[in-house]
């Protein structure tokens, strides 16, 4: 890639991917292994500098602001994918606009919808495809350029210049052009062949008999209806697409799922991307688009795909073709061109020019799309405090690592010196699943106090304990959201701390991924409200106790290395009395503990004194030797009594959407996706039950679900489970009861979200695609290891074992579908990345990998960047929040579409105002570190308890190919493995 880039408008149609296009502005990974590292980073950094992302509903693309503001600062436009359809203004009015302009003068390169609405502001119009393929991969078949577009002075012509026939493109889409109203300004640059999918076609309302209105409604707003073409008239298309129409027919029923054997020669059938399929079931759909006189381009696929090939060629030579516009500009000898040829020698020449940026009010416009670049964090830079002025102090102490032959029983440590220590709450981050290479470490922690949110509410809820509260009310702009607040409130607290002392004791591969002091909670679900900037709220669900996110502080934390078998304690001092006023938000937060420690709430603190400190991590310390060494004798349980114990436990739950109504809003989000709408919605429902009244004595009894939680990790050992006692506040005027059961979270997550390092390093490891290991499926029982009547009965189990998991991690390595789910989240993950960090540190370093655990095979990828030096963590959790995995995408518009299809139809018919709410379920649960530092989980395979009342949430990712059956299986299955439940 060249050094003379130039400056760049991304006009972003809220797609998930289009970030991704940032990669293709830098060089290969071969190429960088060619380039001195002081090239790639000026480059990185003149790509910070020179390109702009923007929403296509801002402000700047009104067509006044637009060439008032931004045109004279760009030199070329791409238009993203994005959902919906390029004919509606909602989705692409603005980026329309520009297009039409004819004072525009600006290349122009189109993606996906970018590349269809370049069809439709000159005339043309899109069509459903016959085949809805979302993250599937095509054959380009690449059109040779007419002979009058590749004159000598033309020193590259087509966008696809260099790219080989039968190129591997990703694609993300349900509509394409209509070659039948191509206008004649705009020529095909490549075509791929599809064939009709053999997925039957959506049915929304057929599964019961009377549907529910509401789904019908989001339809009406949203899909486009089929238009039905004569597959015949495709063969009037350019005969670079060979192509017979023999057994052309203007009805798609009648050619939808024609079997191969009913082909009468061989002249009936073609090959399609490796498979042989019926002549008369495949049409040729337009992949590249050309202007014949102005410099627009379209692409059809998404070149910026991880799993698309020839991105990189493409986007060097869409820039060309910038260059050479622009070069072309400035040679123009015609006096009335004399201002225009002026203004493109100097866009030509400034691009040499190491110091050429964005100017600052494009820079801070763009922020929203794109964190800038700045070298300081601005919370650590407003900070006044020198080195030896911190108002806290970290300190650390540990054992000796365990010899091997000790046993360490968590649940009795926990039990013992956690789990009612204090009134605030208790919390245990519980690396469960020891054999997982994700279960380093185990954290207990007792927290001092406790913030909980609502979404909208516009103040903090602060607790020390359940019967006494204050708040911290948002004083400042009326945008400042729970996010902000606690980005500002970590990145302050970070700045206060002095940090060195624990350090000391860690060994290296410890420094900086470790919890050693900091919040403990969630972002439940709702908060994508705020995250995600919409402006719709989720009235459901309005008990006092319907927190939306919730952080226990905690300066005291216990830490259990796997690895080492070692035990931590950290600390957080508080210094000299002589430091200066805290600052303004931890001030603010400050002020709220005034109010708790007033009111009889002592331990109500950011810091415990010196001498606290220390008694605390000797008796800690102490003690858990001592617990180590002695024999807790627990019971041990195989699986099937482990699940036996927990499902005993456990009510019967129902579904709060039922069968029929599941089942139909599947339908109706295939007829979403069918429409353009959306590539994979994530739909999930809730099963709710009531615990069975307390028998027990209060000094026995279960109040914190804890022993409920005991059950669970011994049925799913999980590598991110955790159980957090969160304060349950009683109505107003009244004391809470004790002997009535209060709130947790019972986590058995097997999905890291996003993990952080002190460093700035950040990895994500989404899981997509599950197949049970041989042992474990249906009926499979008596062939798992130990079941063997014989040693050579034994033997033979074992080679069947082996064999079978080989055939298995192969089967789901090439799964099709579960490889596209897969690549959707990845894509998407990626692009969430790219906002946030720096654009050269994106990497895969594991695409798609199986990795095998002791009763399943996973699919799972891992995707890694580099923070900005000016973003802080909470910003960069917000910016990815809420998880791909349950949402679908593209994001935003797949989380407005799921508001309503996840709604009961008792509350659809209701209320059409009313959106569907998930609570903790599906959120984020981890912790934030007083070092920036951060860990988060997926909240899945979870139980929420609220007093008597238990919930599980469970769901799926739905795609076009999805069966409306075999998907509410398997929520049921997913469920069923805990539960039982009455559906």
């Amino acid at each position: 890639m060249s050094l003379q880039l130039p400056r760049i408008l991304i006009v972003d149609h809220f797609d998930s991917y289009t970030l991704n296009l940032l990669s293709l502005l830098h060089p290969t990974d071969a190429q960088q292994d060619q380039l001195p590292p002081i090239y790639r980073q000026e480059l990185t950094r003149r790509i910070a500098d020179r390109v702009l992302v923007l929403p296509h509903t801002h402000p700047l693309l009104e067509p006044a602001a637009f060439h008032e503001l931004v045109r004279p600062h760009i030199d070329a436009i791409i238009l993203s994918p994005g959902p919906g359809s390029p004919d509606k203004a909602a989705d692409f009015g603005a980026a329309e606009t520009l297009l039409k302009d004819e004072s525009l003068r600006l290349p122009v390169f189109g993606v996906c919808l970018g590349h269809q609405g370049l069809a439709v502001a000159f005339g043309g119009q899109v069509t459903r495809a016959i085949s809805v393929r979302h993250g599937l991969q095509s054959k380009l078949k690449v059109v040779e350029p007419p002979l009058s577009h590749a004159t000598p002075h033309h020193s590259i012509s087509s966008i696809l210049q260099g790219v080989p026939q039968d190129a591997l493109v990703v694609r993300y889409n349900s509509l394409v052009v209509d070659p039948d109203t191509l206008p004649d300004c705009l020529r095909v640059t490549a075509w791929s062949y599809d064939h009709i999918s053999t997925a039957p076609p959506p049915r929304p309302g057929t599964t019961r008999k009377n549907p529910s209105p509401a789904p019908l409604r989001v339809l009406a707003e949203h899909a486009a209806p089929l238009k039905h073409r004569d597959l015949a008239s495709l063969s009037r298309s350019p005969s670079t697409v060979p192509f017979s129409s023999r057994n052309g027919s203007d009805r798609l029923s009648d050619v939808g799922d024609m079997p191969l054997s009913e082909a009468t020669s061989v002249d009936d059938v073609v090959e399609v991307e490796g498979s042989l399929v019926p002549e008369h079931a495949v049409s040729p759909a337009i992949m590249a688009l050309q202007h014949n006189t102005l410099p627009f381009y379209g692409v059809q696929f998404h070149p910026e795909s991880i799993e698309s090939n020839w991105g990189h060629t493409i986007m060097s030579n869409f820039l060309d073709l910038v260059r050479q516009f622009w070069h072309e500009q400035a040679s123009h000898q015609d006096q009335q061109e004399s201002t225009t040829s002026s203004d493109a020698l100097r866009r030509v020449q400034a691009w040499n020019d190491a110091a050429l940026a964005l100017p600052t009010h494009l820079k801070l416009a763009g922020e929203r799309c794109l964190a800038s670049h700045g070298h300081a964090q601005p919370q650590a830079a407003a900070s006044t405090l020198g080195a030896d002025r911190h108002m806290f102090t970290l300190v650390a102490n540990r054992t000796p690592a365990l010899p091997p032959d000790r046993s360490v029983d968590m649940v009795h440590v926990f039990d013992k010196l956690f789990r009612r220590a204090s009134p605030a709450g208790a919390v245990w981050l519980d690396s469960a699943r020891l054999k997982d290479p994700h279960s380093r470490y185990s954290f207990m922690a007792l927290p001092s106090f406790v913030l909980s949110y609502r979404d909208g509410s516009e103040s903090i809820i602060v607790s020390g304990d359940e019967n006494f509260t204050s708040k911290v009310a948002f004083v400042e702009a009326k945008d400042l959201s729970l996010w902000s607040f606690m980005d500002e409130l970590q990145g302050q607290l970070q700045a206060s701390i002095d940090l060195t002392a624990a350090s000391d004791i860690l060994d290296g591969d410890q420094q900086g991924s470790i919890f050693r002091a900091g919040f403990s909670g969630y972002w439940g679900y709702e908060m994508k409200n705020e995250s995600l900037q919409l402006e719709t709220r989720a009235p459901v669900g309005s008990s006092d106790n319907a927190f939306d996110a919730e952080f226990l502080y905690c300066p005291r934390v216990l830490a259990f290395d796997h690895h080492l078998r070692q035990w931590i304690a950290f600390a957080l001092v508080q210094s000299s009395p002589s430091t200066p006023s805290l600052p303004d938000r931890v001030g603010e937060v400050d002020g709220a503990l005034e109010d708790l420690r007033a009111n009889g709430r002592h331990w109500s603190r950011w810091a415990l004194s010196k001498s606290d400190a220390e008694t605390w991590m000797h008796e800690t310390l102490t003690s858990v030797q001592a617990l180590c060494s002695e024999d807790p004798n627990p019971t041990r349980t195989d699986a099937a009594q482990s699940a036996a114990a927990f499902r005993n436990a456990m009510p019967l739950l129902k579904p709060r959407m039922l069968a029929e109504d599941y089942m139909d809003q599947i339908e109706s989000a295939r007829e979403l996706i069918a429409a353009g709408e959306s590539y994979e919605l994530c739909m999930t429902n809730q099963f709710q039950g009531r615990l069975a009244p307390l028998s027990s004595p209060l000094d026995t009894a279960d109040t914190d679900h804890f022993d409920l939680y005991c059950k669970l990790r011994a049925r799913n050992p999980a590598p991110y489970s955790a159980f957090i006692r969160l304060p349950s506040f009683p109505a107003a005027g009244t004391e809470a009861e004790a002997q009535k059961r209060g709130r947790a979270i019972l986590s058995t997550s097997p999905e890291r979200f996003m993990r952080i390092t002190a460093h700035g390093h950040v990895e994500m490891k989404p899981i997509k695609g599950t197949l049970a290991r041989a042992g474990f499926g249906p009926g499979e029982q008596g062939m798992r290891a130990g079941c063997g009547a014989s040693h050579e009965a034994e033997l033979a189990n074992r080679r069947w074992r082996e064999a079978e998991d080989a055939a298995r991690r192969a089967a789901l390595s090439a799964d099709v579908k579960e490889r596209a789910e897969n690549l959707m989240i990845v894509d998407l993950i990626r692009a969430d990345l790219f906002s946030f960090c720096h654009s050269d540190s994106v990497a895969v370093p594991k695409l798609m990998q199986v990795e095998s655990y002791e009763t399943v095979h996973q699919l799972v990828t891992t995707v890694t960047g580099q923070l900005k030096a000016s973003v802080g963590t909470t910003e960069a959790i917000r910016r990815c929040f809420p998880p791909g995995s349950m949402t679908g995408a593209p994001k935003r518009r797949s989380v407005q579409l799921l508001e309503r299809l996840e709604l009961n139809l008792a509350d659809a018919q209701r209320d059409d105002e009313l959106r569907a709410r998930r609570g903790i379920y599906s959120g984020a649960l981890g912790w934030l570190g007083c070092d920036g530092a951060a860990d988060f989980s997926v909240v899945i395979r979870t139980l929420v308890a609220d007093g008597d009342d238990v919930s599980i949430g469970a769901g799926g990712a739905i795609t076009y190919l999805s069966d409306a059956r075999k998907e509410w299986q398997e929520v049921l299955d997913k469920v069923t493995a805990l539960a039982n439940i009455d559906a």
